[in-house]
């Protein structure tokens, strides 16, 4: 396999598992993090070599590729620094598309090719999977490359030393940032984590045990989730026991009313029209951060959820 040199921007969750997963694979990673960075330290104890965002200039004998991989909003100052120290075009590859279409970067640095290269996996998941040999799922989109061959070859050779080796799904900037979006709002970060608290909640309320209750409301939620994948939605309705089939369609007519659905349409909307970028600029996130910390430490989830260890797989 050709091994790349890469400078990998960051030296946080998401950053130190590439950054891992490629150097396992063979490939040659420089960390790149701001001056005077608390992770210069770190980064440096675990092998890499570090440079500091000012010492960059990007140089094709020097790296085959940057990629991007500190938060969202910092990914405008960091483009336009290097690029302030760079005579080239650079190879820039992101993990999510919001900054490009946020900021529109490709437009602002149009000489530079900017790749997508989206793990659909959170960084603990992506590590599991990679010791396990198993494919880490993931998004592709070149459509702001200025060498569609080359840096599809690039491209590849960082997906599969990462551990994608299974099908790349292609799609497009937009594309993979909406989705991302709507599904931490609609879902991932929302329904999920909510409905299983309240669930539980309900039950402890009424006089259930806690242990009981987390058995049921949050493992097997992810047993639940295990089954839908690996046999399909339609499969599971065919097999589930009379009680749960008259129990879901009861609650389904019960729960989410049109209203609710209707809220679906408005979310995804604002994320579209972005009305949702508007919202991000003027948020507190710390206050945001603060409110939902103490929303999921009310009652005793978390303190039963330490005493059921036992039944958590490591990774979990």
């Amino acid at each position: 396999m050709i091994l790349l040199k890469l400078l990998i921007i960051g030296h946080g969750s998401q950053a130190k598992v590439w950054s891992e997963n490629l150097r396992h694979s063979g490939h040659n990673i420089t960390i790149g993090l701001r001056d005077n960075s608390k992770n210069i330290l770190n980064a440096q104890k675990a092998g890499y070599r570090v440079l500091e965002l000012s010492q960059i200039k990007y140089d094709e004998e020097q790296f085959d590729a940057i990629i991007l991989l500190t938060p969202d909003h910092t990914h405008g100052a960091i483009v336009g620094a290097i690029s302030t120290q760079t005579d080239c075009a650079m190879r820039i590859v992101y993990a999510h598309g919001f900054s490009i279409e946020k900021e529109e970067l490709h437009a602002r640095y149009p000489s530079h090719s900017h790749l997508l290269l989206a793990p659909k996996a959170i960084a603990s998941e992506m590590t599991s999977l990679f010791i396990q040999n198993q494919p880490i799922p993931a998004a592709f989109s070149l459509e702001y490359s200025n060498n569609y061959a080359e840096d599809m070859k690039i491209v590849q050779l960082i997906a599969k030393g990462i551990g994608m080796t299974g099908r790349l799904i292609q799609t497009t900037f937009r594309e993979e940032t909406i989705c991302d979006l709507f599904s931490e709002q609609s879902l991932l970060c929302s329904s999920i984590p909510y409905l299983i608290k309240k669930s539980y909640d309900a039950l402890t309320s009424a006089g259930i045990s806690p242990e009981i209750a987390f058995l049921e409301c949050c493992l097997e939620s992810k047993y639940i989730l295990n089954t839908l994948m690996k046999i399909g939605f339609s499969k599971f309705f065919e097999i589930i026991s009379p009680n749960a089939l008259i129990g879901a369609n009861k609650a389904t007519e019960l729960l989410y009313s049109e209203e609710f659905l209707n809220n679906f349409e408005s979310l995804l909307n604002d994320i579209s029209n972005g009305q949702f970028y508007n919202e991000i600029d003027h948020a507190n996130v710390d206050t945001l951060r603060e409110k939902m910390v103490s929303l999921y430490a009310e009652g005793d989830m978390e303190k039963t959820r330490e005493s059921l260890k036992d039944y958590l797989a490591p990774s979990d």
